[in-house]
C-alpha cells in the first residue's frame, strides 16, 4: 500500500499528463501549502472553541437605551 505522500504525488502526475493541471511542487510551495493548512486548522480549531455572539438589541445596555429612546429620556 502506498504512504499518502506517494498516493498524492500519483494522483499529482496522473493530472498533469492529462494536461489537467500543473502543481508546483517545489519545497517553497509545498511549504506554503502546508503553512496554510495550518493555519486554517487553528482557525477552524479556534472557532470551534468559540460562543455564538448575541445580537446588540438582546443585550441588557441595549434593551435599556431602547426604552430610554421610546420615553425620550
Amino acid at each position: 500500500m502506498l504512504d499518502l505522500y506517494e498516493e498524492f504525488a500519483a494522483l499529482i502526475d496522473a493530472l498533469e499528463t492529462a494536461g489537467v493541471v500543473k502543481v508546483d511542487m517545489s519545497p517553497e510551495a509545498v511549504s506554503t501549502r502546508l503553512k496554510r493548512v495550518s493555519q486554517l486548522r487553528r482557525l477552524c480549531l479556534a472557532l470551534g472553541k468559540a460562543t455564538p455572539v448575541t445580537p446588540m438589541s438582546s443585550t441588557p445596555t441595549a434593551k435599556r437605551e431602547a426604552a430610554a429612546a421610546r420615553s425620550g429620556k
